[in-house]
């Protein structure tokens, strides 16, 4: 729906309607939507996307008793169309004059029943605050992250940077209280603050104690706090694979890539090669020479540039190879440094230097699209 008006999409005049109509099958969580245009996110121009799996569709954990949407987000005093003039002159946005959730400062409580295990899906959509949230007395189990499955790994506080959603689990074990649900800005200058609640139902008090203090530190803090977010590859996909299964296990192979790499040393240097082999997909039979001569390492390949191999020094020998497709057998010769070139046989039938782990991973990838 991104795009520049009059290329990607025609304009929408005003005191007009349009309706989106897209099929939400490639992904399942929580987002957003926003103009991208004259800064209207900043006069309220958002809102909650929440995407649901179909029923055939499991989810890592277990249904939650209900869920909650939090939109929060910087509040400024001044207009979308004076924030905007301040850009255009060149200087960049003010500092907040507040914190704002589901758009305002103090929102209706989240109520639940104890015993229960609600979700609660966080988005900022605040135009330059990094906030952190927290829920008083309570853990936060954290179950998703724009749109994918992490592992599941609990947090007393989370920082949700601007434009990032996520979602977390919160199970209602404590006295039925009324507990504060705190909203603070990170790496800002003053600390603003928005408070919700969540009340347990049928309590009739507060918690007693003063708000949850926000997390120690700063940058290292929230740094180390995202690289602690890992994938959760044993979680389905939003949809079905092409094989029809969501459990990658359960599929039979068609075709088999037998990997190696090393790091051998030579010459005072070290380098690194990888290596592929396939069982299966046998192409014509023909022999292909790579012979990285010259500091681009290039080989011929169907008239085009095969992926560069490891430099070499001018005036100095380097190793070849060839390679046979039929017999998937190749013959390496040493260079002068004491190291040699290795090539990738089995992938499309082709055979391509790849001395370097981001070539074998390019070409790994590129492997996956035949």
């Amino acid at each position: 729906m991104a795009g520049r008006r009059r290329r990607h999409q025609l304009p929408h005049p005003p005191a007009t309607n349009y309706t989106y109509r897209l099929q939400a099958k490639d992904q399942i969580g929580t987002f957003t939507y926003f103009p991208s245009l004259a800064l209207h996110r900043a006069a309220g121009g958002f809102g909650a996307l929440n995407v649901y799996q179909r029923p055939a569709i499991p989810v890592p954990y277990p249904p939650p008793a209900g869920d909650f949407t939090l939109l929060v987000g910087d509040w400024y005093g001044a207009g979308h169309r004076q924030l905007s003039r301040t850009l255009d002159a060149g200087a960049p946005l003010p500092p907040p004059d507040g914190l704002l959730i589901n758009g305002v400062r103090s929102p209706p409580a989240f109520v639940g029943a104890r015993g229960g295990t609600y979700l609660f899906r966080v988005s900022n959509v605040g135009l330059r605050a990094s906030v952190n949230v927290r829920i008083q007395g309570h853990r936060l189990r954290l179950v998703e992250v724009e749109g994918t499955h992490p592992v599941q790994n609990v947090y007393g506080s989370l920082d949700v940077h601007a434009g990032q959603p996520l979602a977390f689990l919160v199970a209602l074990d404590q006295p039925p209280l009324d507990y504060a649900v705190v909203v603070s800005t990170r790496f800002a200058p003053a600390n603003l603050t928005a408070v919700g609640t969540l009340h347990y139902a049928g309590a009739s008090a507060r918690a007693p104690g003063p708000l949850p203090a926000g997390p120690p530190g700063q940058y290292d803090w929230s740094v180390n706090q995202t690289r602690s977010f890992r994938w959760n590859l044993t979680a389905s996909a939003a949809r079905p694979n092409p094989q029809d299964s969501f459990h990658y296990g359960a599929i039979p192979p068609s075709r088999t890539l037998v990997l190696a790499s090393s790091s051998p040393a030579g010459g005072g240097a070290r380098s690194t090669a990888s290596r592929s082999s396939s069982s299966t997909r046998r192409s014509s039979s023909r022999t292909t020479t790579t012979s990285p001569t010259s500091s681009s390492g290039t080989a011929s390949r169907r008239g085009h540039q095969a992926p560069v191999g490891r430099r070499h020094a001018p005036g100095r020998p380097s190793s070849g190879s060839t390679c046979t497709s039929s017999s998937r057998s190749c013959s390496r010769t040493p260079s002068s440094r004491g190291t040699s070139t290795d090539t990738t046989s089995g992938l499309l039938g082709e055979h391509l230097p790849v001395t370097t782990p981001f070539q074998y991973l390019k070409l790994a990838l590129s492997a996956l699209h035949f």
